[in-house]
């Protein structure tokens, strides 16, 4: 059919509503860096999605929005 799929990862995660965290540093003024975290405290499911990925890589392009480097705008 001439389609070619592309799969997006799951943003990474480590058991912490990061939306939240984001939400509050903002609302305080705080720096948005505060929430960040380290790979190696990312949650199970998210390591086992990136190995599930790194299989379906083989055969289709998959985006990795941890890898993505996008802005933070304030409206």
């Amino acid at each position: 059919m001439g389609i070619t799929p592309i799969v997006f990862s799951p943003p990474p995660a480590n058991g912490v509503n990061i939306g939240r965290c984001l939400a509050k540093a903002d609302w305080n003024g705080l720096n948005l860096d505060t929430c960040n975290f380290s790979v190696d405290e990312m949650t199970n499911d998210r390591i086992y999605a990136n190995k599930l990925l790194e299989i379906i890589e083989k055969t289709n392009r998959v985006v990795h929005v941890d890898n993505l480097h996008l802005r933070y705008i304030t409206l």
